[in-house]
């Protein structure tokens, strides 16, 4: 689940890689922002910020049992290459801003 990485499918070089803690809901916060970069083409600090969403009350459901909305702090952390205004290439970081985490680089 995490870390995940993604490679260009032509080149396979390495274009993000992406975690983060949360048990069963990792797949739901690192999908989200999958979603959001590759096919929204949103920067990955867009799509890391976008609210998160999921379910894991199925069963619950099913069983008419009560179901809580709460809220999901991800602590989404990854990095992305990218290129800048002159066109060179960088890795651009990233992090959930509703979590204690950042991304530093040089």
């Amino acid at each position: 689940m995490a870390p995940t990485f993604v490679f260009d499918k032509k080149t396979n070089q390495l274009i993000m890689a992406l975690g983060s803690p949360g048990g069963g809901a990792i797949i739901n916060y690192v999908s989200k922002t999958l979603i959001g970069t590759l096919d929204w083409q949103l920067n990955l600090q867009v799509a890391m910020s976008m609210p998160n969403f999921g379910s894991l009350n199925d069963q619950l459901k099913a069983r008419k049992e009560e179901i809580k909305l709460i809220e999901l702090p991800s602590g989404l952390a990854g990095m992305m290459r990218t290129t800048d205004a002159a066109g060179n290439l960088i890795w651009f970081g990233a992090a959930d801003p509703r979590r204690e985490g950042i991304m530093v680089g040089e």
